[in-house]
This record gives C-alpha cells, structure tokens and sequence, in this order.
C-alpha cells in the first residue's frame, strides 16, 4: 500500500473551534464547538487550512529538530532510529514551506527551505550508507528495526537486487 496514503488517513486529534456542518441520511447537522475527536489527517488539513479546527497531537518538523537528527546519525556507527512518518512530515514541512514563500517571499523563508534541503541531503546520504552496510551484514535482523517505513521499501529493494546479482555472478553450490 502506498505509505503517502495510510499517512493520510491516519488518526490526528484535534478540536473544533466552531460548529462543522455534517451531512447525515439526507440532513445537515453540526458538531459542538470544542469536540475533541479523531479524524483523518487529510481532512484536519482542510479544516485547519479553514480556520474549523486545532490539530491537537501534531509532531511538528523544524530546523532544530532536523539538526539533532543529523547529529545523532552523524555521531553514532549505527542506524539511529527515527520516526516512522518522518519523511513524509519533512516533505509536508518543505511543501508548505514554498507555498509561504510565494506568498511571502522572505530571505529567512528562503534559507530555511535551503536548509532544510541540505540538512534531508545529509540525513538521506549518512543513513543510506548506513543501510547499504545492513544489506551486508550478516546479522540483519536486529538492525532493520532502526528502518523507517521508507527505508525498509529500499532496504528490501537493494537486498532483493544484492542477491539476484550476487546468485548470477557466484557459481552454484552443487
């Protein structure tokens, strides 16, 4: 399943902050002004893009949060485990970034989005290294857990290649 799609039909809590319109068996009805409830991340969007509600448990991405994430991959041999979404909140965080900057086109906008760009370049460049040297370990087990969603995709993606060329290039064992 694609992992853009359960990203955004995950659960999100958040709190209405006027009455929302529902439209049930051919009869309009409201919500109460301050539900708190749980509804897909998609729709918070819109309603927050809306002024309709507050996303109450969002896990927000920043440059200070990018960079304690590169230091710790850069300053550990391991894999250093992440969140699971966190590389669709990074695109997210970079795609609402330029629609701020063609409104606003600041110089601090702008740096930030560049940052932002080389921080993920670095981050991306550390960990692939780092799962390149898990495709050949012999003990894989164990250090795929630090894998994120995506990772894992690529993960078996290079694996699943290694092998097959590994098989074509080695004799058979008879």
């Amino acid at each position: 399943m694609n992992l853009l799609f359960e990203w955004k039909n995950k659960k999100i809590k958040v709190r209405t902050l006027k009455p929302i319109p529902q439209i049930e068996e051919n009869k309009i009805e409201y919500t109460k002004k301050d539900l708190v409830t749980e509804i897909p991340i998609w729709m918070a969007r819109i309603l927050k893009e809306n002024e309709m509600i507050e996303i109450l448990d969002e896990k927000n991405i920043d440059l200070a949060k990018l960079d304690k994430f590169l230091w710790r991959e850069k300053n550990n041999s391991n894999l250093q485990p992440l969140e699971d979404d966190l590389y669709i909140r990074i695109k997210e965080y970079l795609e609402n970034l330029s629609k701020k900057i063609k409104k606003y086109p600041t110089t601090q906008l702008i740096e930030n989005k560049q940052k932002t760009k080389d921080f993920i370049d670095d981050l991306l460049t550390f960990r692939l290294y780092k799962i390149l040297r898990i495709v050949e370990a012999k003990n894989r087990r164990l250090l795929i857990k630090s894998l994120t969603n995506e990772e894992k995709i690529l993960y078996d993606s290079i694996l699943s290649n290694f092998e097959k060329w590994k098989s074509e290039i080695l004799p058979k064992n008879d």
